[in-house]
């Protein structure tokens, strides 16, 4: 699969390394290129029109620009959502919505999907485990596409995690910073009976 990644610091670049290794092709964008040295790099625009799927992966004050630079090239792709909605002084409120409410309505069109917004860089970097394994950690998933949410599982498989659906995307402001899983090491089992 094609991959584009928006943001290719420590979220991004360490998706972006378990996909490669897992056979994907990744094209990476970051502000910081020398962080991503030993990945293939473009800048935004480029990732965006490479990938049938794309991650976003930018810091949330980077959302609404980085919409405006990609938002044609994405409509009609998987966007995954990896942002939270975090601001100098800590986590931002957003009301009653959720932060992928948020950023779905940035880039319309996209089949957005949240994930990978809930697990430490560190632990998704070193605690990926093979299908199968009783100790293998949960990533969520959620949106209002199933097809785009099986597709995510999928890669969050090939990272070396189980991905829980966590409902619509409605439902994923549960996956926000002041929700109940967010940064909680949990099995797939532990996560289901969590939420």
């Amino acid at each position: 699969m094609r991959i584009g990644i928006l943001g290719g610091g420590r979220i991004g670049g360490t998706l972006a390394h378990h996909w490669v290794g897992a056979g994907h092709d990744v094209l990476t964008s970051s502000r910081h290129p020398e962080e991503i040295k030993s990945l293939p790099a473009g800048d935004p625009r480029e990732a965006a029109e490479f990938g049938d799927v794309v991650l976003l992966a930018v810091p949330w004050v980077a959302v609404t620009e980085t919409a405006d630079l990609v938002s044609t090239s994405v409509a009609g792709k998987v966007l995954i959502d990896a942002t939270n909605p975090f601001g100098p002084q800590g986590v931002l409120d957003l009301g009653d919505r959720g932060s992928s409410e948020t950023v779905a309505e940035r880039f319309l069109g996209a089949r957005l999907v949240k994930c990978f917004n809930t697990i430490v860089w560190s632990r998704l970097r070193d605690e990926g485990r093979l299908p199968g394994d009783p100790e293998r950690l949960a990533v969520f998933v959620a949106g209002d596409d199933d097809v785009a949410k099986d597709t995510v599982a999928g890669l969050a498989s090939d990272a070396g995690f189980d991905a829980v659906d966590a409902g619509s995307l409605r439902d994923g402001r549960r996956l926000d910073p002041d929700g109940p899983v967010f940064n909680v090491p949990l099995t797939a089992a532990q996560a289901r009976e969590r939420l």
